[in-house]
């Protein structure tokens, strides 16, 4: 190679490494900036230019790498908590670095079907499904997790059955048009037997396909048939309760008492404020319904001024082709992403399969 295809190699070579992304960093910061967050993450401590050089980025000196992290220092990505101390990311920086994460990540195919085993057991019941996801996520990620439940009506009822389990005893089956399955058993002044239920569900399915109201069919029943009138009334009460019920399941909030973060009293007295107030977490989880995939909510600016120090990441679930719900898992902004994102992303497909109709015969 001649001298000048030498340094024409090496000035392009030096413009690419001087080439700054959407962020205003150059190749050598974030590299610098990454690793720095990986061991923050990992010991939840400030961590210094020594220790970048001496485990990470041997090529350079720690005064090199002390230059980046002034720099990155000044543009609002790293901040120090003392004078003597080492660096701790924003949130600004933490926002950049799970930007980076999730452009890198990769389905996780061992853990989907470890996923699938657990959640296929409770998969038949939504109620119970999405209860148990609550727990799963918050077991399998140490932090809280929160589960946006459906919210139903009356119109989206599809199909209605009833099924003689006992001596005035009736299972009640009820099918809504998003693919959920509500199930209730009924107690009974009439002992009925399941030739006259097999009639009435043929019935009132036969009227709900005429695209009857359950409380069209409700009038029809009291002019005709009063035998039926108990049943279908507690039929409608229990109905009506569920669809009342658009809450949050919230699991695992004594997790966040492991963080060192939240070891202030008044940090954590915060937080669970916040958890009371469901509706503001309702509003924030609405956001999410509209959106395709897993997103990322870190620090006051994303979420509310009672969640300092906070992140969340969530997804939207679906039933048929129609978003119904979110999960996510909230945590302190030191949180493990590069686990928790596929995690919840994959836990959100698998929701989403139960629900969809025929989906969980098809998956067993």
């Amino acid at each position: 190679m001649t001298l000048y295809k030498r340094i024409i190699t090496l000035t392009l070579a030096m413009r690419k490494s001087q080439q700054r992304d959407e962020f205003g960093l150059t190749a050598k910061q974030k590299e610098v900036l990454n690793n720095l967050i990986d061991i923050y993450i990992q010991r939840s401590e400030p961590v210094g230019s020594k220790t970048l050089a001496e485990e990470r980025i041997r090529e350079l000196s720690p005064a090199s790498i002390r230059s980046y992290l002034e720099e990155m220092e000044k543009m609002g990505f790293l901040y120090k908590p003392h004078a003597s101390a080492g660096r701790v990311p924003t949130e600004k920086g933490i926002k950049y670095y799970v930007n980076e994460l999730m452009n890198k990540l990769n389905d996780k195919e061992e853990e989907y079907a470890f996923l699938k085993e657990r959640l296929w057991k409770v998969h038949s019941n939504y109620r119970e499904l999405l209860k148990f996801t609550s727990h799963l996520l918050a077991s399998l990620s140490h932090q809280a997790a929160l589960v946006l439940m459906p919210k139903l009506d009356h119109v989206s009822i599809t199909a209605i059955d009833f099924i003689r389990v006992a001596y005035k005893k009736v299972l009640v089956v009820v099918v809504f048009k998003l693919g959920f399955v509500e199930n209730k058993v009924i107690e009974t002044e009439l002992d009925f037997n399941q030739k006259e239920l097999t009639n009435y569900s043929l019935m009132i399915n036969e009227m709900l396909g005429k695209g009857m109201s359950v409380y069209e069919i409700r009038d029809f029943i009291l002019r005709q048939m009063a035998e039926l009138k108990e049943l279908y009334d507690k039929l409608l009460e229990d109905i009506s309760n569920s669809i009342k019920e658009q809450d949050i399941i919230l699991e695992g909030q004594s997790n966040l008492f492991d963080a060192p973060e939240f070891s202030n009293v008044n940090e954590m007295k915060k937080i669970f404020k916040a958890f009371e107030e469901k509706s503001k977490i309702v509003k924030l989880l609405d956001k999410t319904l509209k959106i395709r995939g897993v997103i990322t909510f870190i620090g006051r600016e994303d979420l509310s001024s009672d969640l300092e120090g906070i992140a969340m990441v969530a997804a939207p679930y679906y039933g048929s082709d129609e978003t119904v719900g979110t999960i996510g898992v909230i945590g302190p902004m030191r949180m493990n992403y590069m686990n928790i994102i596929p995690l919840v992303g994959n836990v959100a497909k698998l929701i989403s399969s139960f629900l969809k109709k025929g989906e969980g015969e098809s998956n067993g």
